[in-house]
């Protein structure tokens, strides 16, 4: 268990819920098996290789994935070296700035548009 601003929480790894869920998400949690976690990431991933994007665009290329489930499944890319961060930020459907990401070692390419998302620098 670790410890943030004085709340106590347990790490994705080391449980699938925290203590305060509601036990239909701690059920959900529990149900969610290694297997489907490693599906999801591969889904991330392919959708990555089309190129960078934020969570609502790479939700929108897997389709059968929420941009919630995704965005769940980017800090362990992360962690494990396989996406990165960008440093530009991309507009959501709604007109919310987002993330935008990339496999690692992945090009950004030119382009200032891209599936309808406008990229802006976070400098």
């Amino acid at each position: 268990m670790s410890t943030f601003q004085g709340q106590h929480y347990f790490g994705f790894d080391e449980a699938p819920a925290r203590r305060t869920d509601p036990p239909t998400s701690v059920a959900a949690g529990q149900a969610m098996t290694a297997a489907a976690v490693e599906e999801h990431e591969r889904l991330i991933l392919a959708a990555l290789a089309a190129g960078p994007a934020g969570k609502t665009q790479l939700a929108s290329r897997i389709g059968s994935m929420s941009d919630q489930q995704v965005i769940r499944r980017m800090k362990r890319l992360e962690r494990l070296g396989r996406v990165e961060r960008t440093g530009l930020e991309v507009m959501s459907a709604a007109r919310r700035g987002e993330t935008e990401w990339r496999v690692v070692g992945g090009g950004r390419g030119g382009k200032t548009w891209r599936h309808g998302c406008h990229r802006l620098s976070l400098n």
